[in-house]
């Protein structure tokens, strides 16, 4: 955990940083990146697939392209791996200055290995969001996303007695109440 509170520290930082360059900028701010609230805020854990690293590129007040990418590796006798990307385009709705209200779609792929029995999970699927961003400054906003989102799940379990291979279909509402920190430029 206090790893995870000194990346915060640090990226919250070189935001502050970054954004004397920002102040007096009129024209939209196309890039935005940000980080998941969730892995700091224990409350925010549960329900949700937000990757760690989002990157969103705005092609005008309205379209933006975005993506995002995890990479965690958790150590010790029952060590995992977890890897994902995300793909997808968000539109804006409603923008009232300090309140954006978007809507999108996402591709997601993620893949999860656990070091103590080699089993894998692979996950395929898509998401349609509706999010909320709020400008704390005009460098630096928050948002949630909460959305549906549909997945084809494949584990393979190598250590097991009945089928080492099985798929299924998960269907849920997720990123309820989760926040995402983002710095615009």
């Amino acid at each position: 955990m206090e790893k995870k509170l000194l990346r915060l520290i640090n990226f919250i930082i070189v935001l502050f940083l970054l954004s004397n360059s920002s102040f007096g900028q009129k024209e939209i701010k196309r890039h935005q990146i940000g980080i998941n609230y969730g892995e700091f805020v224990p409350l925010f854990r549960t329900q949700s697939t937000n990757y760690d690293l989002n990157y969103i590129f705005h092609f005008d007040s309205c379209w933006a392209a975005r993506t995002s990418l995890i990479f965690n590796r958790v150590t010790g006798d029952d060590g995992r791996w977890d890897v994902g990307y995300r793909v997808g385009m968000q539109r804006v709705i409603s923008d009232q200055g300090k309140f954006v209200i978007y809507t999108g779609i996402d591709f997601n792929h993620s893949f999860q290995r656990y070091d103590i029995d080699k089993r894998k999970n692979t996950s395929v699927g898509a998401s349609g969001f509706l999010g909320v961003r709020y400008q704390i400054k005009p460098f630096i906003s928050i948002s949630t996303e909460p959305g549906f989102y549909a997945f084809h799940v494949i584990n393979e379990d190598p250590s097991s007695f009945s089928t080492p291979k099985k798929s299924w279909n998960e269907y849920s509402l997720k990123n309820i109440g989760h926040l995402m920190l983002s710095f615009h430029f």
